[in-house]
Parts: structure tokens; sequence; C-alpha cells
């Protein structure tokens, strides 16, 4: 069931006292810095993980180590918060593509063949995984998110 996601309230949101009193480990004021702030969040994170589960559970995540970290969080303005915010949303979407990748690599290396297939058929198959592996391996992290977003 999709979160629901009620107006954020963005006005009036004395954004430099919400974060002092955050740092301070106020949980009301963090609990007023989320609630003007998780709409867009979970928007970024429904767009990159594609599904309003996968991405209800990495806006907790998104959070839940936002609110661990805010006392070294430094600036005092909404865009300085939002983006802070939005570079922690990345590294667990992130995060969870390398495991989903990393899951599907073992799945394919366990995987026995089909019994009806000719065995160098097999063969064949398996190394243009591995070509494709290799492949994968030389590009940055950015370009292999990007691929691996497109399977």
């Amino acid at each position: 069931m999709a979160l629901p996601l009620p107006d954020e309230h963005t006005d009036n949101v004395p954004y430099p006292e919400l974060l002092d009193r955050s740092r301070r480990r106020d949980r009301d004021a963090f609990a007023q810095l989320y609630g003007a702030s998780y709409r867009r969040v979970f928007a970024y994170l429904l767009a990159r993980a594609g599904e309003p589960a996968a991405a209800e559970d990495l806006l907790q995540e998104v959070y839940l180590a936002a609110l661990k970290s805010i006392p070294r969080f430094r600036g005092h303005t909404e865009g300085e918060f939002l983006g802070w915010l939005l570079k922690i949303a990345h590294a667990k979407v992130t995060d969870r593509l390398r495991q989903k990748y990393r899951q599907r690599e073992l799945y394919v290396a366990e995987a026995p063949p089909p019994q009806d297939r000719d065995p160098l058929d097999a063969v064949e198959e398996r190394l243009g995984l591995d070509e494709i592996a290799r492949a994968l391996a030389q590009l940055t992290e950015e370009q292999r998110n990007v691929v691996v977003n497109r399977m």
C-alpha cells in the first residue's frame, strides 16, 4: 500500500532553528523537518526505485541515516537540507542497486543449465555473460548504474 502523502508546508518553516534543535536531538524539530521534506525525497526515490514499496523502504533508511548523522550536518537552509537528504537518498538507492546486481550475478552463476540445451550453447552464453561483466567493470559507477537501471 502506498504511503499517503499530505501536502508539504514549506512556507514559514524556520530551517535554521529546526536544524539547530535537531542537531541537539530534538525529535519534534526533526519531525517538522521530515514533514516539510519527505514528499520530495519520496518522489526522488520512487523515480529511481520504480516501485512504491521499495521507495517507502528506502525513505525509512534515508531518514534513519539522517537522524543519526544530523549533528554533523552544517547547513542552515532548506536547499542545503534537501540537498543533503537527496545525497543520502542517492547513496541508499545505489546500495540497493548494487545489492540487486550482485544477487543477479549470483543467480546466473549458480543456475544449472537446462537439460535440453546443447552444452556448447551454454558455454557460449556463459562467455557472453563474462564479457558483459568485464564491460560493466570498465564503466564508472555512475555509468554502471545507468546500465543496470535500464535492464
